[in-house]
């Protein structure tokens, strides 16, 4: 399903035949043409721009994540929780930033 799609939005890497499976040359292929695609779509970008699907958006696949808790311990040794039962859903074509305070890292 996501090697058709990729196909159709950037055409068939070279060497590759149909049926074929995807090997690692492949995939850059399609890696590369999915940084210069978004390349250039950033380039014609403003701050009155309108964020279209992005290239890097194949197919119709979505993310969810549920129940997420991550934590740490800092040079001090006291215990920071990081993430605290953390969920969300990001729906295909989307554009989603995963921002934290300043100096997160």
């Amino acid at each position: 399903q996501h090697s058709k799609a990729m196909i159709d939005e950037f055409g068939a890497p070279p060497g590759w035949a149909e049926g074929q499976p995807f090997d690692a040359e492949h995939i850059k292929h399609f890696l590369r043409q999915t940084v210069s695609q978004n390349e250039k779509l950033l380039a014609e970008m403003d701050s009155e721009s309108a964020v279209p699907r992005s290239p890097l958006a194949w197919g119709s696949t979505g993310i969810t994540w549920k129940n997420i808790s991550y934590k740490t311990t800092d040079s001090k040794g006291t215990e920071k929780v990081i993430l605290d039962n953390c969920w969300g859903n990001v729906a295909p074509g989307s554009l989603v930033a995963l921002m934290g305070p300043s100096g997160c890292g």
